[in-house]
């Protein structure tokens, strides 16, 4: 009921800021290839622009400055953004029509859905990276979500799959400190599926 509530507002209020460190997080997991364009559909306060590599092009949209990310027709090839909740379903089929190389979201662990996941894998994308968080005074758990398209003759190296978990629960802009342990780090290296985590996508 919560959620429903969430994604059916008349008037969303999605604005909820990033941690500047958690965004650092995000990107650093992004292993961006040489040429490619890092586009921000939701600027907000710059957390995650500002933070992207040196030596690659940038853009930005934010409909709050007029730039509606839904009409964006530039280039993107590696999107790493914490989206708005109520949209998230338009923002993923705007970004299946876009097919940037790399789509990489910072959303509520109950927002990854079975369907969701399935549309994504319908579009030819493949779940590669997941880091479970948690930021003090938003719903609930969050995880960095990062899907890659396919190549056209994927390597085995390509299907490893990496799941991190952070034990650290961040501080939101506003928000009071935490005490923090060290990350504990998971490589997968066998090919599987999202059948494999069922407490997480049977949803």
């Amino acid at each position: 009921q919560v959620m429903s509530s969430i994604q059916h507002r008349s008037k969303p209020k999605d604005r909820f800021f990033t941690p500047k460190e958690l965004a650092a997080h995000a990107i650093s997991m992004v292993e961006a290839q040489e040429g490619e364009v890092w586009w921000e559909p939701f600027y907000g306060e710059g957390v995650y622009y500002n933070q992207y590599p040196e030596g690659f092009r940038k853009t930005y949209t934010e409909i709050e400055l007029g730039l509606d990310a839904f009409e964006y027709s530039g280039p993107a090839d590696i999107v790493s953004t914490n989206p708005p909740y109520s949209l998230l379903s338009k923002v993923l089929q705007m970004l299946i029509e876009k097919k940037p190389r790399v789509i990489q979201l910072l959303i509520g662990t109950m927002n990854l859905t079975m369907p969701r996941v399935k549309k994504l894998e319908a579009a030819g994308y493949y779940m590669k990276k997941l880091h479970h968080c948690d930021v003090h005074g938003w719903f609930g758990p969050s995880i960095i979500v990062q899907f890659e398209l396919k190549p056209q003759n994927p390597t085995e190296e390509f299907f490893k799959q990496n799941i991190t978990f952070n034990t650290k629960t961040y501080k939101r802009p506003g928000g009071r400190p935490y005490m923090c342990k060290e990350d504990e780090y998971i490589e997968y290296k066998e090919n599987w599926n999202v059948e494999h985590l069922p407490y997480l996508f049977n949803l």
